[in-house]
């Protein structure tokens, strides 16, 4: 019971990080990364306390819950505003170059299939491992199936909230990279 109490207060904190550092926007990265911690760690806790397959849909339920709390605590807090003319709520943008949609290209190619490709590789990589670590073939599979999808979210938000093309491609590439050379190095012994 307290590790479940524990794992749950860590969902409310994650999602409470992970909203501090969406409102600042600058300067935020700790924020987001105990944030994720935070709620990569309830996870785990749940999959400790309720076996790992059913522990870990627990556990991303329990994150579901605390975050449809969390936007309902902010919508009770907020002050009503009246409505705004319909005019006013058009766009105006200018009329981007060749050289902007092709950044705008890339860094959709780069959240898209290559974060992707890169959370594949790391949950490939964590399969491997514990196999390796003499965990049983079923549960081991649920985690990896369960982290592919986390992974490849996390890995698109943490590489899109960077405004520059070098470091989403830096953070795609470099957390690609590791989990590769892993692979490489597990096939060859």
């Amino acid at each position: 019971m307290l590790l479940r109490s524990a794992a749950c207060v860590l969902a409310v904190c994650g999602i409470w990080l992970l909203q501090v550092a969406w409102r600042r926007r600058v300067g935020n990265g700790r924020h987001l990364a105990f944030g994720w911690a935070a709620l990569f760690l309830s996870v785990i806790l749940w999959a400790a306390t309720s076996h790992p397959d059913k522990g870990t849909a627990l556990g991303i339920v329990a994150i579901m819950l605390a975050a449809l709390g969390a936007l309902a605590w902010i919508y009770v807090q907020a002050e009503q505003k009246p409505a705004r003319d319909p005019a006013d709520r058009q766009a105006r943008v200018a009329r981007a170059g060749v050289p902007e949609i092709l950044k705008r290209i890339a860094a959709g190619i780069l959240l898209g299939p290559l974060a992707g490709l890169t959370a594949l590789a790391i949950a490939t990589a964590g399969f491997v491992a514990l196999q390796k670590a003499g965990l049983e073939h079923t549960g081991n599979l649920v985690i990896a199936m369960f982290a592919f999808p986390l992974l490849w979210s996390a890995l698109a938000v943490v590489a899109g909230a960077n405004s520059r093309l070098w470091r989403k491609s830096a953070i795609v590439i470099g957390a690609g990279l590791a989990p590769l050379a892993y692979l490489g190095l597990a096939a060859q012994g």
